[in-house]
């Protein structure tokens, strides 16, 4: 099976730096390990003793290594565990150079009856760094009163045939991390029926969604459904005018022939930002204050709800932006390109460029207008030099300490960046331009 769908979405990240899905659904797995992806297991039944377990996942291409042009991305996915007789195993391949992009594939195993151990794991083929999620997965039950499947949440579905997401006449891309935003704020969602009575008497289903107090924020009239159609729930809800927070669907199907009823529900997250274009199309960087931020504002931004935390973002940038009256924010602009090219330039596979001592430096101060690098020898390691002469003189010195790739912070001429006690183990004060120690 082949990665089929890539998608350019923007989630938040979290100030710790640990990918980009900070907050996810209950009903979501989320990877350990340094490959980030979110995992969703969805239960259709195919036959009294068969069910089908889709397993639907989004990763972060950001934490895969491209090696280059022609080889791209490459992983290797794998699906294990007690009771699953034969492990499922993939590898795939995607060619892509964009940052900050996401893709969605899936995979599906038939199980006889019973509880299953799974281990659901990603590896990167290009660095060897994998991600993983264990977790237990139940048969649904073989009982002939109406039952349904998972409710599964999709990001989009339309009429078409695909052999990976097609289901019935449609094509359906699910949405494993179960968050929305606005820009992607129509709720999609798919669930099948099993069971219901033999009989030309309809059958009723009802949309509700609940926020995190259990009360309704949106519900739909009864809508008449009849046998001789397909009986599935296919649908869409937009969240448009939904403050930003967790939320959960629930659908209720009645056989009014039988008074039998069924309720499926599935947790979700949105965002409704009501952000300027300029800060949702960089959703991933709106949130990363750190080097901006004091640790009384860190501290304070931490403690807030997810509404709150947007609301002081907003102002927080603002306060930051030389022309306050204009809605276009020419710091966060130059922030965010900053961010950019640290990530671009300066990532290791355990953790994004902007994270990085250089990167920290970079956002900071800008490119510097100097750098002068040093080549590993017999006796010192691999260095940069970074001098910065416009806006006060500043000298920046960088050394790969354990010859991994990672430069860290070694010396530093400005008293924001202190310098490492012992950096005179790594640069001798005579390499500087200036001895202002």
């Amino acid at each position: 099976m082949k990665l089929l769908i890539l998608l350019a979405i923007f989630f938040t990240r979290s100030l710790e730096g640990r990918g980009v899905f900070p907050q996810i659904p209950s009903q979501v797995y989320k990877s350990e390990g340094r490959v980030d992806f979110v995992l969703e297991c969805s239960r259709f039944l195919r036959s009294d003793s068969i069910t089908v377990c889709e397993f639907s996942y989004m990763v972060n291409l950001n934490s895969l290594k491209r090696k280059n042009d022609f080889v791209g991305f490459k992983a290797r996915v794998e699906i294990q565990g007690k009771n699953i007789e034969k492990p499922i195993v993939s590898e795939w391949t995607q060619r892509t150079s964009k940052p900050l992009n996401f893709s969605v594939d899936k995979f599906w195993a038939s199980l006889i009856p019973g509880i299953y151990e799974v281990t659901f794991t990603i590896s990167d083929l290009n660095s060897k760094n994998r991600g993983f999620v264990k977790f237990s997965v139940s048969t649904l039950s073989s009982d002939t009163s109406l039952i349904a499947s998972d409710l599964q949440l999709l990001l989009t579905t339309y009429p078409g045939e695909d052999s990976v997401f097609g289901r019935f006449g449609y094509v359906q891309i699910p949405n494993p991390s179960g968050i929305y935003y606005v820009g992607r704020d129509t709720l999609f969602f798919y669930m099948e029926l099993y069971h219901l009575s033999k009989d030309t008497f309809p059958y009723f289903v009802r949309y509700f969604i609940l926020d995190e107090k259990g009360n309704p924020v949106r519900a739909s009239t009864p809508i008449k459904r009849y046998k001789d159609e397909l009986p599935v729930v296919r649908d869409g809800i937009l969240l448009e005018g939904l403050k930003s927070g967790k939320y959960t669907l629930k659908i209720q199907a009645v056989d009014l022939s039988t008074g039998s009823s069924v309720i499926r529900d599935r947790e979700f997250i949105y965002y409704s930002s009501g952000l300027p274009e300029q800060q949702m199309e960089n959703l991933t960087y709106f949130y990363f204050i750190d080097y901006f931020a004091t640790p009384e504002e860190l501290r304070e931004f931490k403690e807030l709800p997810e509404e709150g935390k947007i609301l002081y973002l907003k102002k927080f940038w603002k306060k930051l932006d030389p022309t306050p009256e204009t809605e276009y924010n020419e710091f966060f602009v130059e922030f965010v390109k900053r961010c950019k090219y640290a990530d671009e330039n300066f990532s290791l596979p355990e953790k994004p460029g902007r994270l990085s001592d250089r990167g920290r430096i970079y956002i900071k101060f800008g490119p510097p207008d100097e750098v002068n690098r040093v080549t590993f020898g017999l006796t010192s390691r691999n260095r940069e030099h970074w001098i910065y002469y416009s806006g006060g003189f500043k000298e920046f010195v960088f050394v790969d300490i354990k010859n991994t790739g990672d430069f860290e912070l070694v010396y530093s001429s400005d008293p924001s960046e202190p310098s490492k006690p012992d950096w005179m183990k790594y640069v001798s004060p005579s390499d500087l331009q200036r001895q202002s120690f």
